[in-house]
C-alpha cells in the first residue's frame, strides 16, 4: 500500500520537474566593420560575417560564438517568449569579439593595433535585439583614422 502512494507521488514530481527545466535557444546575427583611414579612404574588413549566439531562456547562459571563441553576454526576453531575445555585451566583450573576427579573417596587424587602440572608444553597452534594435558606433581618436562597427540582423532564436 506504502509503494502504491509512492508510485503515484513519482509522476507528479517528474512533471513538476520538467515544467521548471531551462530550454537553450540559437541565434545568428551579423558583424560588419569598415576601417578609414586619411592615406586609404575605406576598406571592408568584415562584411555580413554571421556569428552564433547561444542562451538559456532563464536568464543564465548567453554566449557569442565566434569561430572557436566563445564569449558571456546577458540575454533579456519576456519570460512567455524567450525567441524574442535581446543581447548585451559590455565594451571590452564587444571589443573581443570583433579582434577575434578581424583575427580570424586574417585581417593586417597594423589595422588590428589601431583597433585595439580604439576599442577603449566603444560603447559601455552593446544591445542587439531580434526585431529591434541594432548597433552601429563609429569609434576614433585624434589620429587621422577611424572604425565603423554593426551588429545587426539578429535572427528570432530557435530552441534546440
Amino acid at each position: 500500500m506504502r509503494y502504491l502512494k509512492l508510485l503515484s507521488i513519482v509522476p507528479i514530481f517528474v512533471v513538476a520537474l520538467n515544467s521548471e527545466a531551462r530550454s537553450f535557444y540559437k541565434a545568428t546575427f551579423k558583424i560588419n566593420v569598415q576601417y578609414a583611414n586619411i592615406v586609404d579612404g575605406t576598406v571592408d574588413l568584415l562584411s555580413e560575417l554571421k556569428v552564433k549566439l547561444r542562451y538559456s531562456d532563464d536568464h543564465d547562459f548567453c554566449e557569442v560564438v565566434v569561430g572557436d571563441a566563445a564569449f558571456k553576454c546577458h540575454s533579456y526576453h519576456p519570460d512567455d517568449h524567450p525567441e524574442n531575445v535581446m543581447v548585451t555585451m559590455d565594451r571590452g566583450v564587444g571589443a573581443q569579439i570583433v579582434a577575434t573576427a578581424l583575427n580570424q579573417n586574417k585581417c593586417v596587424p597594423g589595422i588590428q593595433a589601431s583597433f585595439a587602440r580604439l576599442a577603449t572608444y566603444l560603447d559601455d553597452t552593446i544591445d542587439v535585439e531580434w526585431q529591434g534594435d541594432d548597433f552601429y558606433q563609429q569609434i576614433h581618436d585624434d589620429k587621422p583614422e577611424s572604425f565603423h562597427v554593426w551588429f545587426y540582423d539578429m535572427t528570432q532564436g530557435v530552441k534546440y
